[in-house]
């Protein structure tokens, strides 16, 4: 783990006085200008008029493209199966919405972030649609990452201003927002999710800084800041840290986009991040977005480089002769030789 002296310390709120000791170095404001220029990318996808959400059962670890072909499809949803549900399109938006993120409610309605727009828009099971709140997320910003919780959507504002930047809560019965938690306008929200080891607090990443944070009502701490977190420097618009889940074991994953990178976090039973684990840097990871763990511990990584969904399996002490499987049947090897087939 990299210690970065020139942040303030994890266990410490960010007051003001810290960002003034702590201004934001040159190659943070590169990171910046790609929050301008990623914004005009995100505005061309979602003029395609290709934007839509659909769902589908996972692959099993054992099946191939071929293998589906010839066992048909597991029309009853069954993960346990070997075969796969064909994908079946749940609603299909107007430009210029994009689909960022999304978080189901106990009804199964689907509720989606649209990153260029900032609508929090609802889905039911029947397709039809709703909008539940607008955000303000400025000229170059984007609404990113979003859980529900209790009748509750917690939602990231990555306006970079200070007026509206940081996490928001949207009462979904009366649609009223509230920011919860402002966070430094020079960092950038992106995934979120519940943390389980504070009362009322989310691990937040951030894709510019190469961080998680950690959000409560009352204060936002930096809680990782490791530069395998750290978005690449050369790339167009780059992004760290973005997806981010916890396995049932209660460690934390997150992912870094830019270098196809899974980063496992353990976290000790009074909720302090130990050293952090490289899981996985491979070039058939580069994308991976957001991501979550089903109840027997698989990961399912959304790649957007390569339209696909990753499941990967995780052992409790992954060896030479643990397998992680890909979408397309493809082979991996990580560092530590790690074997990642499907």
């Amino acid at each position: 783990m990299v210690d970065r002296t020139e942040q303030p310390p994890a266990d410490e709120p960010v007051t003001e006085t810290d960002r003034d000791q702590h201004p934001t170095d040159t190659a943070s404001r590169v990171h910046l200008r790609s929050r301008l220029r990623r914004r005009p990318v995100l505005r061309s996808l979602a003029g395609t008029g290709l934007a839509a959400i659909a769902g589908v059962a996972p692959v099993a670890a054992s099946e191939t493209a071929s293998d589906q072909t010839e066992t048909g499809s597991d029309t009853d949803g069954d993960t346990g199966t070997d075969a796969t549900a064909e994908p079946e399109l749940v609603a299909d938006l107007e430009p210029p919405a994009l689909p960022e993120n999304l978080a189901l409610d106990d009804s199964g309605t689907v509720y989606l972030s649209l990153a260029v727009t900032g609508e929090l828009l609802a889905v039911d099971p029947d397709g039809n649609q709703e909008s539940v709140a607008q955000f303000d997320v400025g000229e170059e910003g984007a609404l990113l990452g979003i859980v529900a919780v209790d009748g509750t959507i917690y939602a990231l504002v990555n306006s970079g201003e200070s007026e509206t930047h940081g996490v928001w809560t949207v009462d979904i019965a009366s649609g009223d927002t509230e920011r919860m938690a402002a966070l430094p306008a020079e960092t950038a929200p992106n995934g979120i999710t519940i943390d389980p080891y504070t009362e009322d607090g989310f691990l937040v990443t951030d894709h510019l800084g190469g961080a998680i944070w950690r959000v409560t009502p009352d204060d936002a701490t930096v809680w990782v800041d490791d530069e395998v977190l750290d978005p690449d420097p050369e790339a167009e618009a780059g992004v760290g840290a973005d997806g981010i889940a916890i396995n049932p074991d209660g460690d934390v994953y997150v992912d870094n986009l830019d270098y196809g990178r899974l980063v496992r976090v353990p976290v000790s039973e009074d909720g302090s991040p130990g050293e952090l684990d490289l899981v996985a840097e491979e070039d058939s990871l580069v994308g991976a977005d957001g991501m979550t763990f089903d109840s027997q511990g698989r990961l399912y990584v959304a790649v957007n480089a390569r339209d696909a969904i990753v499941r990967v399996e995780l052992g409790s002490e992954m060896d030479d002769s643990e397998s992680i499987a890909t979408e397309d049947g493809g082979s991996m090897e990580t560092d530590d030789n790690e074997s990642m087939a499907g």
